[in-house]
């Protein structure tokens, strides 16, 4: 799941079973190496002794956070798993990436069952407990789209509600001739919610026809902002300011039918305005 080799400015990435190391921009400003050099690498052994070897570097990357780049580095894991006097089946750590963030929590429990079998001592931990003031951001986003889909719908409800006001005023004589004929004003009520119905699908159809061109090129071709102010961090986090749009089937559905929804609302007030009218009263001008 790591993105540090699509950050690699100068060189490549280390290959198997090779002495060659990776290291960030700012470590490689501070040692003051390119690639091509060669820097010993000293550490910790899970036996207690202090591994050292000497790694050639294969290339330098830059992640957008200094700390990162002035800390951290990849190697091939044959390397470090001799540098650290590890067994070839011991890790330090396994990362994975689920499809939806918000599946990791059920992931990690599956995982957890079988890994204990593995391992005693082995944690799976989803991002929501490695990361909670993470994901406490991520909902009050979150609470904060619902928000501002209340505010938009709103909006709506009146914009609808203005129109079918105006036109059924205008339309005031017309029901009053058909109710003076004899239709009731449940009749009356009825075609005015229609009426609703019909504007709330129309504008859903040219709401499809106009957004999903721009959705599929912006899926397909994300912007990305970091010409405009960088990288930045937030939580020790690197955040790239990339504008992605994911497809979301039921979000959209429940969005069309909230749209008509919507206009069945706006349209109650026209409604029962227009089949409260009096015949008499309306056509004589009164």
């Amino acid at each position: 799941m790591s993105r540090i080799f699509r950050g690699v400015v100068r060189g490549r990435p280390p290959v198997m079973n090779a002495s060659e190391i990776l290291i960030g921009a700012e470590m490689a400003r501070q040692l003051v190496v390119d690639v091509g050099d060669e820097v010993i690498l000293v550490a910790p052994a899970a036996d207690g002794s202090l591994g050292n070897d000497l790694f050639v570097v294969s290339g330098i990357f830059r992640s957008g956070m200094a700390e990162l780049d002035g800390q951290f580095a990849m190697l091939p894991i044959g390397q470090l798993q001799a540098l650290a006097a590890l067994a070839p089946d011991r890790v330090h750590e396994i990362a994975a990436a689920t499809v939806d963030p918000w599946l990791a929590p059920d992931a990690a429990q599956r995982l957890a069952e079988p890994v204990s079998t593995v391992s005693s001592q082995a944690v799976v931990q989803p991002w929501t407990e490695l990361r909670p003031e993470m994901m406490d951001y991520a909902q009050l986003a979150k609470s904060w789209g619902f928000v501002v889909i209340v505010i938009v719908f709103a909006i709506a409800i009146f914009g609808v509600a203005n129109t079918m006001l105006l036109g059924t005023f205008e339309r005031r004589r017309e029901f009053a001739v058909i109710m003076a004929i004899g239709a009731a004003p449940g009749a009356v009520l009825r075609t005015v919610l229609y009426e609703g119905l019909a504007l709330g699908a129309i504008s859903l159809v040219l709401g499809v026809l106009i957004t999903l061109p721009v959705l599929l090129w912006w899926h397909n071709a994300p912007p990305d902002l970091g010409w405009l102010y960088g990288d930045f961090t937030m939580f020790g986090a690197l955040i790239r300011p990339v504008l992605r749009v994911e497809y979301d089937v039921a979000t959209a559905l429940w969005a069309g039918l909230a749209l008509l929804l919507t206009a069945l609302m706006a349209a109650l007030v026209p409604a029962a305005r227009a089949a409260r009218l009096l015949p008499a009263d309306t056509l004589s001008g009164d």
